[in-house]
């Protein structure tokens, strides 16, 4: 019910299986086995909204499938589509090093010494710029009403 896709939903599940039966004779549980399922399904299910969010490409093969999905799920990826554009927008409102600094961040996936090395700054300054530009995008997308509960609730989705 989370991720909202029932393929993707099915082939999550199935990761988790396979993982817990390749480190099956490792394993310590100390509480019961649906609670700890329930935790491993939940987190994975975190993991991949936010995948979904941030991966351009999954969130294009969505729309591709939009006809079949439901009326929830069509809201769901309709507030998605409005959430993206919302952070582009907020984006672009950042000064030029700060906009350089997250992109090569978060799009980019380079560490924060990856990027410094780039730009010739510190390490520190650019977690700097880091924390600076994901406050600044996430008071932008509160005031234009455009941070969904899911997405506060994830925290540091951008």
């Amino acid at each position: 019910s989370m991720v909202k896709v029932d393929q993707y939903a099915e082939d999550l599940v199935h990761e988790i299986f396979l993982k817990l039966w390749e480190i099956r004779e490792k394993l310590h549980i100390k509480a019961e086995f649906s609670s700890y399922l329930f935790r491993i399904c939940h987190n994975k299910a975190v993991d991949a909204t936010r995948k979904i969010a941030k991966d351009r490409l999954l969130k294009s093969e969505l729309l591709r499938n939009y006809d079949e999905l439901t009326t929830d799920q069509h809201h769901s990826l309709e507030e998605l589509h409005r959430f993206d554009q919302l952070v582009e927008q907020a984006i672009d409102t950042l000064p030029p090093q700060r906009k350089r600094v997250y992109e090569l961040c978060k799009r980019g996936g380079k560490s924060y010494r990856e990027v410094g090395l780039e730009l010739g700054i510190a390490p520190n300054t650019v977690k700097d710029h880091m924390a600076k530009a994901l406050a600044s995008l996430r008071l932008e997308l509160q005031n234009k009403g455009g941070l969904p509960l899911i997405f506060i609730l994830l925290g540091k989705i951008l």
